[in-house]
Parts: C-alpha cells; sequence; structure tokens
C-alpha cells in the first residue's frame, strides 16, 4: 500500500503522475482497481460527491507533494483535465524553486 502522506518523487514524470490521479480518483469512486476509467468522464455526472473529491484531492496532493486546486475539479472534472491541471501545479512549483523535471526516461 502508497504511503499516502508522503509526496513520491517518481510522480514527477507525466505518466507517473497519471497513475497515481487514476489511482485516487478510482478509490474515490469506489470503482474495482482493474478499471481504466475514460479520461473524458466527469467526477460529479458519474456519482462522484464534493466529500470524495475533497479527500481524492487532499491524498493526490500528499502522493504528488502538490496543491491541487477544488476549483478545477468544480470546472473541468474529467480525469484528463485533472491530470492536465496536477502537471501544471507540479511545473509551476519546480519554476518556483528553480527546479526542473526530469524528462520521460531521466531522474
Amino acid at each position: 500500500m502508497p504511503n499516502h502522506h508522503a509526496p513520491e518523487p517518481e510522480a514527477q514524470t507525466l505518466g507517473r503522475l497519471r497513475t497515481v490521479v487514476t489511482e485516487e480518483w478510482i478509490e474515490a469512486l469506489g470503482l474495482p482497481r482493474s478499471v481504466q476509467p475514460p479520461g473524458d468522464e466527469d467526477f460529479f455526472e458519474i456519482s462522484g460527491n464534493s466529500m470524495q473529491a475533497i479527500v481524492m484531492l487532499a491524498r493526490i496532493g500528499a502522493r504528488l507533494g502538490l496543491e491541487p486546486s477544488v476549483e478545477t475539479l468544480y470546472l473541468n472534472g474529467t480525469l484528463d483535465a485533472l491530470v492536465e491541471h496536477c502537471q501544471a501545479v507540479a511545473e509551476e512549483q519546480r519554476a518556483a524553486d528553480g527546479t526542473r523535471a526530469p524528462g520521460p526516461g531521466r531522474r
């Protein structure tokens, strides 16, 4: 079971970021782990609620070391949009820290 209290260093790549966000999306909605959710379905239209959203975003934030915005999920609540938002937040944080994300295959 992943440690949800410490950011995952490898989460800086887009593939790993997508994996973490998808895992938490599945968990929040109570879906079977074998399900690969479509990226264009809205969280709230497929039975998600505000409490599930808040918990999901907190878990994503803890795992990735980010602070994803609840507002983003309400404005465009798709999995793809959430992944893009988390990637943008990660890039902003790296820019503010003066660091650069590793590219695919680099660490």
